[in-house]
């Protein structure tokens, strides 16, 4: 190797060696201070308040009978008439006619 490799490769080791030294110090000087997600004892207490509880009348155990159900006569359906529909236009109606060949393509 010649001197330029040698001096790179020692300024990248160093440079590297310096960035962990750094890395492990800021580490170990912020490992006391925790954040915390409960605010200090100064800070605005929010109080949830649950309304009263109200007495609910409770159904009676005791049962009282009630008139049965009878069934009902379904009334039927009565058949009305149709009107037929006329046709409307003032020309003849055209019926389609059949082709002598049965695809929609017309044979050659």
């Amino acid at each position: 190797m010649d001197d330029r490799r040698k001096t790179i490769a020692a300024v990248t080791i160093i440079v590297g060696i310096l960035a962990f030294v750094i890395i492990v110090v800021v580490v170990l000087a912020t490992r006391n201070s925790t954040v915390s997600p409960v605010p200090d004892e100064g800070a605005i207490k929010i109080i949830f308040v649950s309304p009263t509880p109200v007495a609910v009348a409770s159904p009676s155990a005791t049962l009282t009978p009630t008139k049965a159900a009878t069934p009902t006569k379904k009334p039927t359906p009565k058949a009305t008439a149709t009107p037929k529909p006329t046709p409307t236009g003032s020309g003849p109606t055209t019926t389609p006619t059949k082709s002598a060949s049965p695809s929609a393509t017309p044979a050659p």
